[in-house]
């Protein structure tokens, strides 16, 4: 595989031959990396080749794009839509917090923070609270130097702590949210062929051109006691990293005690291939433009709550995200704050909310999940 020692200060990032150059040598150099170890080791498990994609330290998605979210990137999240996203999920950790004793100290914490916009949110609505913002250590999980950047930009008024493995979050009480974090972990895919588990694979044509394959899986008695039900050529998906990532999650929780809010778009029953690639936000192949787009799977919040509940820790019924902003008043936050806005702004601002609230837009394809211990506080809203 060729080396590419790239300098983005050195150029005029919104040049686009300078873009298009940039994205061909990424595309180029992933290909080359993932053929070489197809070559060597054979075809790549989906979960591999998203990893390769998305997070290779010197190629990947999120390792090398300036500006993966927002209008200018190739997705958009609720925290870019509207301000108020932020601010309600922050006076709903407040709540939690307070319900909960006020420990002090604690740890306030974002999984995937993005460009760091939800979490600005979150601590703009809640620093009136002195006493819950004083003793909060703020803590991001992120691993790309890229968004850290625009992190430490957007937040150094708030003085972050960055980790990079949950393993590494303080032993104290935590207050968690993950905003789209869950559905950009690799997954893994399995069908039945003639009631025999397949995985399904990258691998190479003759023509060195990337295609998918299936083969004979080595799971088929784990796959048949979690989806022996599921008919033949029916896609289910698993993903491993998931598995790890909360098991040490919800040993930080029972070690010290805390709350979680997931939110992402998934499912809680149902099966079927949900992988997709999006660039520029549009819908792409996923196994075009590598290293440029990005890839997600929707979330299983089944298989989410199923480990919660067998690690001992309490997982809320999952709500739609509209059900959720409704509850917590995202109407009448709405209304004080267009007040202030001239009237040329108040369409956009009202049609921002209906994006988050709309059956037909956010509001009941994303999903809410709360976790904490058992015998503590319900939780907000959600139980």
């Amino acid at each position: 595989m060729p080396a590419y020692d790239i300098n983005w200060s050195s150029h005029n990032h919104s040049d686009p031959f300078y873009i298009c150059a940039i994205e061909k040598i990424i595309s180029m150099s992933i290909k080359n990396l993932i053929v070489s170890e197809i070559n060597k080791n054979g075809p790549l498990t989906i979960s591999r080749f998203m990893d390769h994609c998305l997070y290779n330290k010197k190629f990947g998605y999120y390792t090398t794009k300036n500006q993966p979210i927002g209008t200018m990137g190739d997705f958009i999240t609720s925290p870019e839509i509207s301000q108020v996203f932020g601010e309600l999920i922050g006076l709903w950790l407040v709540q939690t917090w307070i319900d909960r004793g006020k420990p002090s100290p604690f740890s306030l914490i974002e999984l995937g923070p993005g460009n760091g916009t939800m979490m600005l949110d979150i601590l703009n609505a809640t620093k009136k609270f002195s006493d819950f913002i004083e003793p909060a250590s703020i803590i991001l999980v992120e691993n790309s130097d890229a968004l850290k950047a625009s992190q430490k930009r957007i937040l150094r008024d708030y003085h972050p702590i960055w980790i990079d493995n949950i393993l590494d979050i303080p032993e104290q009480p935590l207050f968690l949210i993950a905003n789209e974090f869950l559905d950009a972990l690799p997954i893994r895919q399995f069908k039945k062929e003639n009631n025999i588990w397949h995985e399904r694979y990258v691998a190479l044509s003759d023509n060195d051109e990337l295609h998918f394959m299936y083969a004979p899986s080595n799971f088929n008695k784990e796959l048949n006691v979690l989806y022996g039900g599921v008919p033949n050529d029916i896609i289910v998906e698993t993903s491993d990293i998931t598995q790890t990532i909360l098991s040490d999650l919800s040993k930080k929780i029972l070690q010290n005690g805390g709350v979680c809010l997931f939110i992402d778009y998934g499912y809680f029953e149902g099966v079927g291939e949900t992988l997709q690639a999006v660039h520029q936000h549009a819908y792409a192949h996923p196994l075009a433009n590598l290293g440029k787009t990005d890839l997600t799977a929707q979330v299983n919040f089944k298989n989410v709550f199923n480990l919660f509940k067998r690690k001992g820790l309490r997982a809320t019924n999952l709500e739609n995200q509209g059900n959720f902003l409704l509850r917590l008043g995202i109407q009448q936050r709405a209304e004080v704050l267009a007040k202030n806005l001239p009237e040329t702004k108040k369409k956009l601002h009202f049609d921002a909310i209906d994006r988050l609230i709309k059956s037909d837009q956010m509001g009941t394809l994303f999903k809410v999940m709360g976790v904490t211990n058992e015998g503590t506080p319900i939780l907000p809203f959600l139980e």
